[in-house]
C-alpha cells in the first residue's frame, strides 16, 4: 500500500510518479478517503491510496489494512514523540460512497504525458 499525494496537472514529478505505478501494477482505493492532521504542521493532508497485491482485488479488505497500518504504525509513540495523539482511526479513514473526484490513473493531460514520455525513452 502507498500513501500518495492527488494528482497535481502542474506538478512534472506527477507524471514520473504516475508513470511508475502504472507500469508496476498499482490499483487506486477510489472507495477509501484519507486524510489526517500533521501533528508537526498541524496542516491536514489528503492523500490517496494506491495498492499492489496478487491476492485480493476487494477494497474492503485495503481498508481493513491500512486501518491496522494507521493504528500500528503512524499512531506508534505519537504522545511520545509529539505531546498529543493523532486523530482516531475512523476520523482519518473513511469509506466513501459515489465518490466524485478525478481517478488518479485518469487523468487525460498526465495519461497524455506518460505515453509521451514512455515512448520517448523506449
Amino acid at each position: 500500500m502507498l500513501e500518495v499525494e492527488p494528482v497535481d496537472e502542474d506538478d512534472a514529478d506527477t507524471a514520473k510518479r504516475l508513470k511508475f505505478y502504472q507500469r508496476e501494477h498499482f490499483k487506486h482505493a477510489e472507495s477509501i478517503g484519507y486524510k489526517r492532521r500533521s501533528l508537526a504542521t498541524n496542516e491536514v493532508n489528503r492523500m490517496e491510496i494506491l495498492y499492489w497485491s496478487p491476492l485480493t482485488n476487494h477494497e474492503e479488505e485495503i481498508m481493513e489494512a491500512m486501518r491496522k497500518t494507521y493504528e500500528r504504525i503512524h499512531t506508534y509513540k505519537d504522545e511520545e514523540w509529539y505531546g498529543q495523539s493523532y486523530e482516531d482511526v475512523d476520523d482519518v479513514l473513511k469509506i466513501i460512497e459515489n465518490r466524485k473526484q478525478k481517478k488518479y490513473f485518469r487523468s487525460s493531460r498526465l495519461n497524455e504525458n506518460v505515453l509521451t514520455s514512455s515512448s520517448t525513452t523506449k
